[in-house]
């Protein structure tokens, strides 16, 4: 499995809205959060795809719901300078190779570790301290590790060896973490900024959301119109009544 298969399918209004309360009800960054969405999309089992496949499932389900142009915005690490960067998702795609999940192995200094590549389902309660959160992954990924025949626990490792291992993860899943270069208007400084397909499509999904609830707000109250009325109306139909009912479009 390279963690992509059939294409993804555009879900009706009413199927989105429920795959984007059903993730509400999660916490924020939670990875079930963006599993509904990528079923409303036709995904089976997102959560067990390699990092790398979901991410790529992810930008294409951006540009499916949203369209292929995406803004983002960090700081500068050198002066602080708000910096602001628009990408074509179909550019990052074709940038982000697809990676099968076979998953790979390292040997170091007399260690021998074999690993498969981290899901999405991996992602899942891991702790907010990164050095933390590195250790509990490498653990859940690690099939085995000997050193000369020997088992070795996996929190056991020396640093070594596990920065050996965060290396040939990245090697073997190179979509797994993804990023862009710009340069600061500011201070001229080159910075890589580090792009989450996840909060990105889910911050899409979420304002896209809030809007449609306030068109069924404004038609309901307007007409007396139920939710499922109104989301049977195509958006440009929703406008027009919107406008012509005096609620203004949202």
């Amino acid at each position: 499995m390279t963690g992509e298969s059939a294409p993804l399918r555009a879900p009706g209004a009413d199927e989105l809205l429920a795959a984007w309360e059903r993730g509400q009800a999660l916490w924020p960054g939670h990875p079930g959060r963006i599993d509904e969405v990528l079923r409303a999309l036709g995904v089976e089992d997102p959560g067990g795809r390699p990092l790398g496949g979901r991410n790529r499932l992810l930008l294409a389900g951006r540009a499916l719901l949203f369209g292929a142009r995406a803004e983002l915005v960090a700081h500068c690490p050198a002066c602080g300078e708000e910096l602001e960067a628009e990408v074509s998702v179909v550019d990052l795609l074709e940038r982000a190779p697809g990676a099968e999940d076979a998953g790979t192995a390292v040997r170091i200094d007399g260690y021998d570790v074999r690993l498969r590549l981290p899901t999405g389902a991996d992602l899942a309660g891991l702790p907010g301290e990164v050095d933390a959160a590195t250790a509990l992954l490498l653990e859940r990924c690690v099939l085995s590790a000997r050193r000369a025949g020997e088992p070795v626990a996996a929190a056991e490792l020396p640093p070594d060896v596990v920065d050996a291992v965060d290396r040939a993860l990245a090697e073997a899943d190179p979509a797994s973490e993804l990023g862009l270069t710009v340069i600061c208007p500011a201070c001229a400084g080159t910075s890589r900024l580090a792009l989450d397909p996840a909060a990105l499509l889910w911050e899409e999904l979420d304002a896209w959301a809030w809007r449609l609830l306030a068109e069924v707000h404004g038609l309901a109250t307007a007409y007396g119109w139920s939710e499922a009325e109104v989301l049977r109306l195509s958006p440009a139909r929703r406008q027009a009544y919107l406008h012509l009912c005096g609620a203004g479009a949202a």
